[in-house]
């Protein structure tokens, strides 16, 4: 449905559809990849972001996902926005400060690994 979505241009529709399946299914690279195309169409370019850092993790091979990464970071601001993104994608318990730290530091190190080491950004 989401690709379809896509193709009619039903961006908003596409990025509720890719949610919702990631919702029960988080490692569906398929769903991230087409809502962080959607995603980067709507302007929501920091969550784009994240979702192609997500990807180029387990895939770092994936041209989609390093094309759409690309084309996020020329905006301004957004690799640092998108590392909030992803830190909002590994909920901590409320009031666990030490998880919270965790999971802030485990985000900074992914988008580090893409930006750094696979893209070979400075």
């Amino acid at each position: 449905r989401a690709a379809c979505y896509v193709k009619t241009g039903d961006y908003a529709l596409c990025v509720s559809d890719c949610t919702s399946a990631l919702e029960l299914d988080p490692p569906n690279d398929k769903a991230r990849l087409r809502r962080g195309i959607a995603l980067e169409t709507l302007g929501m370019f920091a969550a784009a972001a994240a979702d192609m850092v997500l990807i180029l993790i387990d895939k770092p091979d994936n041209q989609q996902a390093k094309d759409c990464l690309t084309r996020c970071l020329t905006h301004k601001n957004v690799r640092q926005q998108a590392v909030g993104e992803i830190e909002k994608m590994f909920p901590a318990g409320e009031g666990d400060e030490a998880a919270i730290e965790k999971r802030k530091s485990g985000a900074k190190l992914l988008a580090q690994q893409v930006f750094v080491g696979l893209m070979g950004l400075p």
